[in-house]
């Protein structure tokens, strides 16, 4: 765990927008403000201080609870702005 901490705050990540990606079940991503777009292909969320973009095949949103989201479906991009 620690490695991956290490690595995301190279990466210039806060500990608060951490996210994690499994291609064929989902992704789960931290402080989420709001989602701007939503489609099976594309979701855009809007972090604290940065956009990402989750780009796939059949994704929905399982659950979105106090700024925690989880999308199901089979991931095969991210992209943070």
């Amino acid at each position: 765990m620690k490695l991956l901490e290490s690595l995301l705050e190279q990466c210039g990540f806060e500990d608060s927008e951490t996210f994690r990606v499994d291609p064929s079940r989902g992704a789960y991503f931290k402080n989420v403000k709001h989602i701007a777009e939503y489609s099976p292909q594309r979701i855009v969320l809007a972090l604290a201080k940065r956009g990402v973009t989750v780009e796939g095949e059949n994704m929905q949103i399982s659950g979105y609870f106090q700024r925690d989201i989880f999308i199901r479906g089979k991931v095969t991009g991210v992209r943070v702005e």
